[in-house]
């Protein structure tokens, strides 16, 4: 038989296959994505694999529905697991060289090592400002980080472990998780790493569970976490027995065992095909956590195409969670996937005050559907399991009282940070959208301060003349943010949308950039975003019909503009 892959691993010969070729994932990781195949594929697969000298490590027998099979085997220290998809007929193949966790298989001692009468606890950590911050504690005092924050929040962890840690003992985590490398998630870790090397040895960690991508997605996409920094991170760390920590990659199909619950990988970023990538929060790790049967789904900030991916390859009564953490804080949401799952307890990992809710519609529905929806942002929330609806405690607001040399963010400036900086400046209608009866609109200002900041273009155009513009301009103390500044007389034509937008053009000296109007007609705009748009303009009711633009809806408040600006795929952090 050939080997028609690396390391003397053996193809998988089947008739009527088409095979993507090898493709080098990070961090040591290969893969292969061997379509039109079946159950009984699979299975020979594995026995050939056997014939090569592969021993077998864990295998999922249950099929997740009957859905997804998975099998990961050992060679040396090569490492291999099979996942096949029933309902899409697909296998992929994925294989490195390096440590793989004895989490894979069950032991006894893992339940029975508990301390008594004690309960699983999971601990949404209130942030210093946004992204994700869980802490399971197991039942035998030993915990599971699920991310960790910004950069901020690593002192308010490490304190917050130690409170938590059984007779005053040195915090054990069994894992952290990285769910993805955004600093929002990866932040508290990466710290540890950069500077506080003191703080490493606040706690044990027996393993860190990462799948990162390679560097060229990282280029591409400006992750944080390169292989190299994640090697450090482990070797900075001491398990409880005196050896430097783990670096694991988690494969999709595994199940890993923690004390008394289990920790299923769904979906992993080696399921993307690498010209895919638009941004890094499409790789991020999906886990379901089990604990006393309740299903707890983590979706970290993957993509609408990532839960896609699950609907197509899981069966639907796989759906059915008792909690459910909102992907990508909520910006992400995806209509269709909320329709087919059942939700008990909805977590939505963003303050519910500083940020304005993004995918309005669909977190609505969420809200509507789940029996109750809990933000951080008053406090940490802890929920004992088993878990009844609505017996959360709430610990009191967190005064960010850390050394960390940085302040908690309050400024209403703040909800508008337009990540990325894809835009290179906005055209406002100040009768609509800056000025309510006379008066400046409440936030307009911060806005105005943070987009001049990030040396964004500023125009304004209006109904009134240019001086009377520039008086109102003036007395509302905006008037320094405008590079341009359009009255009536100078909006030539019938629409002076348009108008507004050709003198800027020519004043911003954009050529070599795209013009857009942002919209709520969302076929119109996703088909410009795709032309390469750098500029938006802001309008407040719809356009002439018998221009082009007669489908699009126009922005009424700056409040609509913004929300719409963060759930663009254009400005994810």
């Amino acid at each position: 038989m050939s080997t028609g892959f690396l390391m003397d691993i053996p193809s998988m010969n089947v008739k009527n296959t088409s095979t993507s070729k090898t493709v080098y994932r990070g961090g040591g990781n290969y893969v292969a994505m061997i379509k039109e195949t079946s159950k009984e594929d699979y299975q020979a697969y594995l026995n050939t694999l056997k014939e090569y000298g592969f021993s077998l490590l864990a295998e999922n027998c249950e099929g997740w529905g009957g859905a997804v099979f998975s099998a990961t085997f050992t060679r040396g220290e090569l490492v291999l697991t099979v996942v096949h998809y029933s309902l899409t007929h697909q296998t992929n193949i994925s294989f490195y060289t390096g440590p793989v966790s004895n989490r894979l298989v069950y032991k006894d001692s893992y339940a029975s090592d508990t301390i008594i009468q004690a309960h699983t606890k999971m601990h949404m950590l209130e942030l210093w400002w946004f992204g994700n911050s869980f802490v399971f504690q197991l039942k035998n005092g030993h915990f599971i980080i699920s991310d960790g924050g910004y950069r901020n929040d690593l002192a308010y962890l490490l304190d917050y472990l130690e409170t938590l840690a059984p007779n005053g003992q040195k915090p054990i985590v069994d894992a952290w998780i990285i769910t993805h490398a955004h600093g929002d998630h990866d932040g508290a870790l990466m710290t540890i790493v950069e500077m506080h090397q003191e703080w490493a040895e606040r706690i044990y960690v027996e393993g860190i569970y990462v799948n990162e991508p390679n560097d060229d997605v990282l280029r591409k996409c400006g992750g944080h976490t390169p292989h190299a920094i994640l090697r450090m991170a482990a070797n900075m760390f001491r398990t409880s027995t005196g050896e430097s920590a783990k670096l694991y990659r988690p494969q999709t199909g595994q199940r890993y065992y923690f004390s008394d619950i289990t920790m299923d990988i769904l979906y992993s970023q080696e399921q993307i095909e690498e010209e895919n990538y638009t941004n890094l929060n499409q790789a991020s790790t999906v886990c379901l956590f089990t604990i006393d049967g309740q299903k707890c789904f983590f979706s970290g900030d993957v993509h609408e195409d990532g839960l896609e991916f699950l609907l197509e390859n899981y069966t639907k009564d796989f759906f059915e969670f008792d909690f459910f953490t909102l992907n990508h804080h909520g910006f992400n949401t995806s209509q269709s996937f909320l329709e087919c799952a059942s939700i008990k307890t909805a977590l939505i990992t963003r303050p519910d005050m500083d940020f304005p809710a993004q995918r309005i519609r669909e977190t609505n529905y969420l809200t509507e559907c789940a029996k109750e929806s809990l933000h951080w942002g008053d406090g940490t929330l802890i929920f004992t399991f088993p878990y009844t609806t609505g017996s959360f405690e709430r610990l009191p607001k967190n005064d960010w009282k850390y050394d960390v040399g940085v302040e908690k963010p309050n400024t209403p400036g703040h909800k508008y940070s337009l990540w990325g900086n894809n835009y290179t400046g906005f055209i406002f209608d100040a009768d609509a959208v800056l000025f309510e009866d006379g008066t400046l609109k409440a936030d307009v200002k911060p806005f105005l301060a943070f987009a001049k900041e990030k040396n964004l273009h500023m125009s304004v155009y209006s109904n009134k003349t240019t001086s009377e513009l520039q008086e109102c301009l003036m007395n509302a103390g905006i008037a320094e943010y405008f590079e341009l500044v359009l009255g009536a007389e100078m909006l030539k034509g019938n629409n002076r949308h348009l108008a507004a937008l050709t003198l800027s053009e020519k004043q911003f000296q954009t050529n070599h950039h795209k013009l857009v109007v942002l919209c709520n007609g969302i076929d119109a705009v996703e088909a410009i975003m795709k032309s390469g748009v750098k500029t938006a303009v802001i309008t407040s009711e719809e356009l002439d019909e018998e221009t082009d633009l007669k489908k699009w809806k126009a922005f009424s408040t700056l409040d609509e503009f913004t929300e719409y600006l963060v759930s663009r795929d254009v400005i994810y952090e």
